[in-house]
Order: C-alpha cells, then structure tokens, then sequence
C-alpha cells in the first residue's frame, strides 16, 4: 500500500485516529492518511431455481433495467452497498427493491467480487456477486425500484446480459453447481456446469468505455479523469447538474436528468493469506507481515494493501504480496476467497477488502519485508498472534477455503489440520477498532 501524508480530510482520505488506553494491538496515534482513488461497490443477485427430479430446466431471475446505463437491457438484481450497510446486508436489500423477493426465503452466499477494468461505462465499480437456489419460481416476483420488468430465464437460453453479468453469472453457476443443495438434485450439478460452459468467452459490451489510468506522482496516486461518476438516484428531483464524468463518458451516456447522484463509495483493499503446506519438522505455516504506520503500527496483519484505479483485483492481490514480502507472485497460484465489508472493520473509514489465498510446498521463498512491513514472518496457523482489523476473520474464512482445495486433499490430513486451525479461530478475538 502507497501513502502521504495530509493535513485535510476529503471524501477520498482515509483518517487513522488515535489510540485507545489498554487495547494490546492499537489502532495508531498519529494522523496518517491516504488520499486514494475510491470505486463505487455494488452487490449483484444470481437466483436459480430448480425443483428435485429436473423436471423443467432450472431458471434465473433477471431484471429490465430502467435506467441507462444498458437501459432496457437484462441484468442481475443489484445496485450499490450503502455506508454502513454490510455487503450480505445490501445483497438482501438490492434483491427485494428490484424484484420484491423477500431475501428472508433465500439462502445467499457470496461467490466473490469482479473488479475488471472497464466493466462498467460508469467509471471504476467493484461488484459483490451472492448466489442462491430456490425450489420454485413461485415467489411473487414483481419488477420495482431501478427495474422495468423482472422475469425468470432458461439459464441454459440467456439473453444478452450487462456489465459483465455473463462473467459474474458463469462463475454462480458453478459456485451453486458445488453446493449442497445441488448435489441433492440429481442431474443438477452437470446441468449448471453445461449452462456455465456456454457462457465461456469475452464478456465485454458495446458499451465499454476506454481506460484512462491513473497518474503516479510524488504526493500520490492522482485518478483518472473517470475515477467520478454519476448514478441513478432513489431520490426524485436531485441534482442532476453536479456532473463528474469524463467527457468521453459523458458524451457516451448523458445522464438522465432529475435522476442523478454521486454515490459514497468505499476504498477498496486486497490481502493475501499463503500457507505453507507441513513438514516432518514443523506444522503448517502462515505468511504475516508487521505493519510499520497506522493503524494497528507494530501488530501482525496480513499482506495486502489498496488497489489501484485501472487493476484487476488479481493483479493487486499478486502486487501487495511481492511489495509487502518480496515473494514473487507467479510462484503461487492465489485463489480468491471471497470479499469482506462489515462497517467498521477499518478505523479508517469505510474500507471493503478482497482476501487471496493459496497453498505453496515450503517456507522457503525469499521473504523480506518491504514498502509498508518492517517484518515478515511465518507463523503455525495453530499459534497465530493477536491480528490487525477483522484479520482473524479473514484468515478463518481462508483457511477453510484452502481446506476444500484440491492442493489440500492431496496432503495427508492437512484439510483437517487447516479446519482445526479454523475452529479456533471462532468467536470474539477481532482487533479492536479506535473510536
């Protein structure tokens, strides 16, 4: 992660507060801030229903868009995570203003986040996808909010989709294909599988927007003329003047008038998680690194830092990791475990953070500690030190996703050593955030 330090507080900084009397792993004493690009975060609603037998083909709920950008077009029920709201939160709620479902009857999970650039005409947007499987198509389906009409599809027979919704609905897909619920259908897994292999291919639109990158100074990371946008309003009568686009943008989608806003929008963050595999001599071992500034100065985290305006998550996440601990990222084969964007997991401000995982053979990569860690060090995932921000849920979370991979299944009991090691990770134990 790349800092300067400020002495003004904007709606792009990051303000590190003070420290707290008797907490062991502090949140920081002095004011260092990051002034950082900041994207707009949406959750998006894969819905499929199938019923026991395959006795129709399984069906996805889509919805018309009402607004441009992709106006008229087909698209997942979603829109953008409010501050303060959680990302399982906004999930539930973008689903029930768009097509009225109560999420109370679905069982979301998250499939991941997409932070392609370019995926959306807007300007940079990161999406949170979540994914569930219903027994019916029963559910009082009514088209609200942004949404002109909602109505369930063949999902072997989609129409075009927008944004990279045929990216984001491959990979639910397979995500439900995996789950319980699934395997209790027969037939069901390799009909999802054969839906999620006909969408394989580019996702870019039409509507794609070419890239400006940022600009790299002494003070910082300055951002693209697109880094601002405007959005679609909830509320009638808004200012639809205070324009922030860039002008090729703007030019290309003119926004609706009395129907525009900026939106909050959080930083986004990416943090590795690489466990080595066990030895005869030592248990497996996890990568940490010691923060050198605030918050949390001197207490264990993970490797990581903010991405860039203009970078793939993936690209970040192998970035941070070479920058933090000079292991080079081609030699492990990060998995990404899933985002992370419970309110005041960073003291801060409104952060939401993607976790990379991966399993590599040995301890043994070259780390050292660079740019913002004044230590990197192996720890056994059984014995892990007090961590910063919501870290021990991060690596909880991480751990079991390793667990489940084909790298672990082919060591002898280490996807049971890695859900020992998760189990005790339950329960309170967060780093406390300053207030």
């Amino acid at each position: 992660m790349r800092s300067a330090r400020l002495a003004v507080r904007g709606p792009a900084q990051l303000l590190f507060r003070g420290r707290r009397p008797g907490v062991s792993c502090m949140a920081g004493e002095d004011a260092h801030t990051y002034k950082y690009p900041r994207p707009a975060v949406t959750v998006d609603t894969v819905i499929v229903a199938a019923r026991p037998g395959n006795v129709a083909p399984a069906q996805m709920l889509l919805i018309k868009r009402k607004n441009p950008p992709f106006k008229d077009c087909w698209a997942l029920p979603g829109g953008f995570v409010d501050e303060g709201e959680g990302l399982d939160a906004a999930a539930g709620r973008e689903l029930k203003e768009e097509t009225s479902v109560d999420p109370s009857s679905v069982a979301l999970t998250q499939v991941g986040a997409f932070g392609d650039p370019g995926r959306d005409p807007r300007g940079w947007t990161v999406t949170v996808a979540y994914a569930a499987l219903v027994p019916s198509t029963n559910m009082g389906v009514k088209a609200a909010d942004d949404a002109k009409e909602a109505r369930w599809f063949d999902v072997a027979n989609l129409p075009q989709l927008a944004f990279d919704h045929k990216l984001v609905v491959r990979s639910a897909l397979r995500h439900l294909a995996k789950s319980p619920a699934a395997a209790a259908m027969a037939g069901l897994p390799a009909s999802l599988e054969a839906a999620a292999v006909k969408l394989e291919g580019p996702w870019q639109t039409t509507e794609q927007p070419q890239h400006v990158p940022p600009k790299r100074t002494k003070g910082g990371v300055q951002p693209s003329p697109n880094v601002g946008f405007l959005l679609a309003s909830r509320k009638k009568g808004s200012d639809a003047g205070k324009q922030t686009e860039g002008p090729a943008i703007q030019a290309a989608h003119p926004p609706p008038k009395g129907h525009t806003y900026e939106y909050p929008r959080p930083a986004v963050t990416v943090d590795t998680i690489v466990v080595a595999v066990p030895t005869e001599d030592e248990p497996a071992q996890i990568l940490l690194i010691r923060r050198r500034f605030p918050p949390f100065k001197d207490c264990w985290a993970l490797p990581g830092g903010f991405v860039d305006e203009g970078e793939g998550l993936d690209p970040a996440a192998g970035r941070e990791l070479q920058e933090e601990t000079s292991v080079d990222p081609s030699s492990v084969a990060l998995t990404q475990v899933g985002a992370f964007g419970d309110p005041g997991r960073d003291p801060r401000g409104w952060t939401v953070t993607v976790a990379y995982a991966a399993l590599v053979p040995s301890t043994n990569m070259g780390v050292k500690a660079a740019d913002d860690a004044q230590d990197a060090r192996w720890f056994d995932v059984g014995a892990l030190p007090q961590l910063a921000f919501d870290h021990r849920r991060v690596v909880r979370a991480a751990l079991r996703h390793l667990a489940k991979s084909p790298a672990a299944a082919a060591v002898a009991d280490l996807a049971a050593s890695l859900e020992a090691a998760a189990a005790k990770l339950e329960g309170p134990g967060e780093a406390p955030a300053a207030k």
